[in-house]
C-alpha cells in the first residue's frame, strides 16, 4: 500500500507553488504530511537545487572514498556537488593520522585544493568548544592556570587527574576555562596556526563549534551559579570568535546543538532552555544534528518504535524557521537514514560493515548492499521535513555519520567502498524554484 503526500512550499510574491511528492509507508507520514509556508530571504544558498553540506570527518579506511579523496576526479566531484564542507580537526584529512603540528594541516591543504577547483565553495573548520584533542592541546597543557576546575578544585572533565597529573599526553583530556581571556584568545587563533602560506582569509570561511549547549557535566561538584558563569564565558568566546572571523573573511561561527532537546516537553534540572536563541544570539549559525534522529525520536536513543517525537520535531521546525527567516541565521540540518542512531567509529572495514544502532522494531541493514538500499529508500523521510524548513540560509546533510564513505559520495565503479546508492541521489539535482511568500514563524505557541 503506497501513500503519496505533497509537501508544499509556497512563494513570497505570487501564487506559484513548488510541490515535492513524497512516497513512503503510511505510518511514516503523520509527522511530515503538512503544508508550511517558507519564504525566500537571500542568495546565500540558491534555489536551483538542495543546498548540500558535507562534514568531512575521519574514520574511514577505503582508499578512494575514504576521507582522502586522493584523485583529481574525486576532488572535482566534491567541489561540484557540495556548496559547503566542514573540515574536521580530529585527524589529518590526507592520511587519517593525527596532525603533529609540523607543517600545514591536512585540512589546510584540503581547503586550498577545494577552493582552487571551486572558488565559491565554503569551508568551515570544525572545532570543539571544550575537548580539542591531539597536538593542539599542547599550549593548554603548558598553561595549568587555564585548566577548568569544578567547585572542589578538581580538573574537568571528571577523572582528568588520572591522566593529567602527572601528565600523560596521549591520554590526558583537559577543558579550558573560558573565563580566562588568554585561553579564549588561544582557541580563537588555533585554525590560523594550521596555515603557513598567508592565505587564511581565503581558506577559512568560519568555525563550526561543537558542544555549545548548556550542559553541566558535573552537577554534584559544580553549582548552578558556577556553571552559569562557565556557560556565559563560553558564549563570550563564541562572540569574540564571530567578530574575529567576520573581520577576517566575512565568515561565520556556528554552534552545535540547535536546541536543548533533552529539555523539550518536561522540566529539567539543567535549567531548561528549549528555545533556539539559548546560544544562537551569540554567533551566526547553528548545526541541527538531531533532525529525525537522536532526541527527536520517541524515547530518544533508546527508541523502540523508530518513530519521531512530534513535540521535538515541531520544536526543531520552528527553531530552524525562526532562526533562518526571522533572524537571518545560517542553519545546517543533518539527517540520518531511517531511525538510525549514529555511533562513532569505522563503518566499513574490508568486507565487513558496522551499522549504527537501528531504533524501532525493524532490523537494520547488515550488508553493504542492504545499507545502500536503505540509504536510497529512506532519503524521503529526511528530505521531506527539510523541504518544510528550506530557505536560502538552510543547508542539508545526509549520511550514516561523517566519514565520506558513509553516504556522501558515490562509488559506482567500486561498490563495496561506500554506503551511497548507485547513481547518487537524483533528488539533489531537482530544482526547488524560488518560494515567494512569507514564512510562518512562531511566537510562543502561536503560528503567524
Amino acid at each position: 500500500f503506497i501513500v503519496k503526500c505533497s509537501v508544499v512550499v509556497f512563494g513570497c510574491h505570487g501564487y506559484r507553488a513548488v510541490t515535492a511528492h513524497v512516497t513512503e509507508r503510511p505510518q511514516r507520514l503523520r509527522v511530515y504530511c503538512v503544508h508550511v509556508r517558507v519564504c525566500w530571504i537571500s542568495a546565500t544558498n540558491q534555489w536551483d537545487s538542495v543546498g548540500q553540506m558535507l562534514a568531512l570527518d575521519t574514520g574511514s579506511t577505503n582508499g578512494r572514498y575514504s576521507d582522502n579523496p586522493s584523485t583529481e576526479s574525486n576532488w572535482k566531484w566534491l567541489a561540484k556537488h557540495y556548496g559547503l564542507i566542514v573540515l574536521s580537526n580530529f585527524e589529518d584529512l590526507l592520511d587519517d593520522k593525527p596532525w603533529n603540528c609540523s607543517g600545514e594541516s591536512g585540512r589546510a591543504l584540503a581547503a586550498r585544493k577545494l577552493k582552487s577547483i571551486n572558488p565559491s565553495i565554503k569551508t568551515l573548520w570544525y572545532q570543539p568548544a571544550q575537548n580539542l584533542r591531539h597536538c593542539r592541546d599542547e599550549p593548554l597543557r603548558a598553561h595549568p592556570e587555564w585548566w577548568l576546575r569544578d567547585d572542589e578544585g578538581n580538573l574537568m572533565p571528571p577523572g582528568a587527574e588520572k591522566f593529567c597529573v602527572p601528565m600523560q599526553p596521549d591520554k590526558c583530556t583537559l577543558y579550558a576555562d573560558w573565563r580566562i581571556p588568554a585561553a579564549r584568545a588561544w582557541w580563537i587563533e588555533l585554525p590560523m596556526k594550521e596555515i603557513h602560506r598567508g592565505d587564511a582569509a581565503m581558506l577559512i570561511d568560519g568555525i563550526m563549534a561543537d558542544g555549545t549547549g548548556y550542559n553541566n557535566e558535573n552537577p554534584t561538584n559544580i553549582s548552578n551559579a558556577s556553571y552559569h558563569s562557565m556557560f556565559e564565558s563560553k558564549m563570550t568566546l563564541l562572540r569574540e570568535a564571530q567578530a574575529r572571523y567576520h573581520a577576517l573573511t566575512g565568515g561565520e561561527v556556528w554552534g552545535n546543538p540547535l536546541l536543548q532537546y533533552e529539555d523539550i516537553g518536561h522540566v529539567s534540572s539543567s535549567d531548561p532552555r528549549v528555545s533556539y536563541n539559548t546560544t544562537l544570539s551569540h554567533y551566526a549559525g547553528e548545526f541541527d544534528e538531531m533532525f529525525g534522529s537522536f532526541s527527536t525520536l520517541q524515547g530518544g536513543m533508546a527508541s523502540t518504535t523508530g518513530e519521531w517525537d512530534p513535540t521535538a520535531m515541531e520544536a526543531s521546525f520552528y527553531a530552524i524557521r525562526n532562526a533562518s527567516v526571522h533572524d537571518g541565521k545560517t542553519i545546517v540540518v543533518h539527517a540520518f537514514p531511517g531511525p538510525a542512531v549514529p555511533l562513532f567509529g569505522n563503518y566499513i572495514k574490508g568486507s565487513t560493515i558496522r551499522i549504527p544502532l537501528w531504533a524501532g522494531p525493524d532490523r537494520g541493514p547488515r550488508t553493504i548492499n542492504a545499507a545502500k538500499q536503505v540509504t536510497r529508500e529512506r532519503l524521503v523521510e529526511s528530505l521531506a521535513p527539510f523541504l518544510i524548513v528550506a530557505a536560502p540560509t538552510v543547508w542539508f546533510g545526509y549520511g550514516w555519520f561523517y566519514a565520506l564513505d558513509t553516504g556522501y559520495a558515490p562509488c559506482d565503479d567500486d561498490r563495496d567502498s561506500c554506503l551511497a546508492p548507485d547513481g547518487w541521489f537524483p533528488e539533489f539535482s531537482q530544482p526547488l524554484d524560488k518560494p515567494t511568500e512569507v514564512l510562518a514563524t512562531q511566537s510562543g505557541s502561536v503560528e503567524t
